[in-house]
């Protein structure tokens, strides 16, 4: 009897379980479905921006729909296989748009076979903004120091990237305060020249940064060049020829600047003292000057300063001058067989020494000679040698340029060679 029981269930479960599936494949009566996260396509974008208009802020609404239909028909559709279009061609005005959409179901799904029971959001909601476009140049940013800021210099003032400019789009308003991109380097630590991609930040006229969310731009990074220098203060000189009483101890003379930062190799550098720009002969000075001297530097060495010249003032503070009349003029040397004759008896010299000195040189403590070896019949412009009594006045000198002229002539003069009065 129990095994009878049994079998009389396992039967009837079996007709069950068979008229189930007949009802379901074959009769397969209407029912519903609940499809979630549908996304919803926004079309004709293309019309907001000819319009100058842009959808700002949330944009990826998703839906959720119930549907009813044939079982066989429903289980065609999924998630992913409903499209949902919202129609954007005929927005004009910015401000909050709530939008309807339709909806399209795969192709094999015969139709009016699915009936929308509800769908959730009913429509979608977009800020619609004006939109504007512009340029916007980029800027460099430095923070951090080099790690020595008394032996490199970091060139804050000639930057280079591969794009002076990015082209931004977006809301009006944003694009209104946005002044420049910028690009942000941190020198911390840095040596040498520095050839990176930063990527930019967007900053208003003080340089803070701006909400940037519905903004596009050309590029987001900007390879950026910055030079690193080595550099040190090099002091000027010039090389100083004493001559016509005036030394370097006895004149004053200053260089303007003083020192220029000059960059380049630092085995160079550091053993680099000075900077020679010339040589000044005092004898060719009479009296306070300004000299213009170029700033040359060696292959391979930048000025750092801007300055290409250097002003070298001379004077003479502690020196006096004083003119001569000197007579006592010499010939040497006179070509055997001829005379000569000075076309001046006298010549104006004049002298430059110590104020305490100078009043007591006289005409009689200065020589002029003229050198004649060699020289051939004729009257001839030489230029003299003239020297004061080193004995006497040491610290006295001759200033200035002179000349004299002398006449050779052939055969022996019968007279004295003396210029007469």
């Amino acid at each position: 009897m129990k095994n009878n029981k049994i079998v009389t269930f396992l039967l009837a479960l079996a007709i069950s379980l068979g008229l189930w599936f007949y009802v379901v494949t074959v009769v397969k009566p209407d029912t519903t479905n609940t499809y979630y996260n549908i996304p919803v396509v926004l079309d004709g974008e293309s019309f907001l921006t000819e319009n100058s208009l842009m959808i700002v802020g949330a944009r990826n609404t998703t839906v959720t729909m119930e549907l009813y239909g044939n079982r066989t028909d429903l289980d065609k559709v999924n998630s992913g296989n409903i499209t949902l279009i919202a129609d954007l061609s005929k927005i004009r005005d910015p401000g909050e748009i709530e939008l309807p959409y339709s909806h399209r179901f795969p192709g094999d799904v015969p139709s009016g076979a699915l009936s929308v029971q509800s769908k959730i959001p009913g429509t979608i909601k977009l800020t619609i903004a004006k939109r504007d476009e512009t340029d916007v140049p980029v800027k460099l940013v430095v923070t951090g120091e080099a790690p020595d800021e008394s032996m490199y210099i970091v060139d804050k003032e000639n930057p280079v990237f591969d794009q002076n400019s990015i082209h931004i789009s977006g809301p009006e308003d944003v694009i209104a305060q946005i002044d420049h991109a910028a690009v942000v380097v941190d020198v911390t630590g840095r040596t040498e020249s520095i050839k990176e991609k930063y990527r930019i930040t967007l900053c208003d006229k003080d340089g803070n940064g701006v909400d940037v969310r519905d903004v596009s731009v050309s590029a987001e990074e900007v390879e950026t060049t910055l030079n690193i220098h080595y550099y040190k203060d090099i002091r000027l000189s010039v090389e100083v020829v004493d001559g016509g009483g005036a030394t370097r101890a006895t004149s004053s003379i200053t260089i303007d600047p003083v020192t220029i930062k000059v960059s380049g190799s630092k085995n160079v550098l550091s053993k680099m003292t000075d900077i020679p720009l010339g040589t000044i002969d005092l004898s060719t000075l009479t009296e306070a000057k300004d000299l213009s001297f170029p700033i040359a530097l060696n292959e391979g060495l930048t000025n750092m300063s801007g300055v290409t010249d250097a002003k070298v003032s001379v004077s003479f503070p502690n020196l006096g001058t004083k003119e001569l009349s000197v007579t006592n003029i010499q010939a040497l040397n006179v070509p055997e067989g001829m005379s000569y004759e000075l076309l001046a008896k006298a010549l104006k010299v004049t002298v430059r020494g110590p104020k305490d000195v100078i009043d007591k040189v006289t005409a009689n403590d200065v020589t002029v000679t003229v050198e004649l070896a060699g020289e051939a019949a004729g009257t001839r412009t030489y230029k003299p040698v003239i020297t004061v009594d080193t004995d006497k006045y040491p610290n006295v000198g001759v200033i200035g340029t002179y000349s004299v002229g002398v006449t050779l002539t052939e055969g022996v003069a019968t007279v004295s060679e003396e210029p007469t009065e």
